[in-house]
């Protein structure tokens, strides 16, 4: 014959726990059978999207991790895609799944950092793709991954990512000397900036053409992220206005590079 037995939990098992049905006839025959179960009742949510990766500014061929953080383990089949706050279109930025966290509690996405990426504060926008269910139980219902709406579980307002692939570049030339008539010995101050912060060497082989002036004395120092040039009026010099020329930025030698260490173009030279 066949018997339906009904056993009680009274405490949930935080392991896989064996379960002992016993069944003895009027022989005194006794049969067993031992069956090992697994409660489970904790929901599978999506609790936070952050980052493996430090806070920081990043450039163009370096890494970024990403992961989706659930309340346990998960599985997921297919290719899912977390898409970012950079680009449009066809050119939207996608970090990948990497398959090798499957099935964990923390499912990881990486990026490459590509030319012409430029984000302030980096941050996931969405999820793309994959079929999502509960890596504990056997056959468990897919599930759609909601991303949280708790600012201190979303990426971009919890951590500080930047993304900068712009080379500086220099942006403007003026004169820190009041306007008026100089002579020969008098000293004129130039100031060259650039369009961020950078550090630069040998700034002391900087210097700036001058209109109707062809042989020039001029010397450089820096002044922060700027360069500060000194112009002594020679014998001869001649200028009504004193103008720079254009394009005339000379710099044998001279390493202009930004936080991240994006450097100078020959183009970002000039004017």
């Amino acid at each position: 014959g066949s018997f339906n037995f009904t056993y009680k939990v009274t405490g949930i098992p935080k392991k896989a726990t064996p379960i002992t049905a016993s069944i003895t006839d009027y022989g005194r025959n006794t049969t067993s059978v031992t069956k090992s179960v697994f409660i489970e009742t904790t929901t599978l949510e999506l609790e936070r999207v952050g980052a493996n990766t430090n806070d920081g500014v990043y450039k163009a061929e370096q890494w970024i991790e990403l992961f989706l953080e659930f309340t346990k383990n998960t599985h997921v089949e297919g290719t899912p895609r977390l898409k970012l706050n950079m680009g449009s279109g066809n050119s939207t930025r996608y970090a990948t799944f990497d398959s090798s966290s499957n099935d964990k509690a923390q499912i990881i996405f990486k990026y490459k950092v590509q030319a012409g990426d430029n984000i302030a504060n980096l941050d996931v926008l969405g999820i793309d793709g994959g079929t999502w269910s509960d890596a504990n139980v056997s056959g468990s219902s897919a599930f759609t991954p909601v991303l949280p709406t708790d600012d201190t579980k979303k990426l971009g307002t919890s951590r500080n990512i930047r993304i900068d692939t712009t080379a500086p570049k220099v942006t403007r030339i003026e004169s820190l000397t009041p306007a008026g008539d100089y002579k020969e010995g008098a000293q004129i101050l130039l100031k060259l900036s650039f369009s961020e912060s950078v550090k630069i060497t040998n700034e002391g082989n900087i210097t700036i053409g001058l209109k109707d002036i062809t042989s020039r004395s001029m010397s450089a120092v820096l002044s922060g992220s700027d360069v500060i040039l000194t112009y002594t009026v020679g014998a001869g010099d001649n200028a009504s206005p004193l103008e720079t020329t254009a394009n005339s930025i000379t710099h044998t030698d001279v390493t202009v590079t930004d936080e991240v260490g994006n450097a100078i173009t020959t183009e970002g030279w000039n004017l």
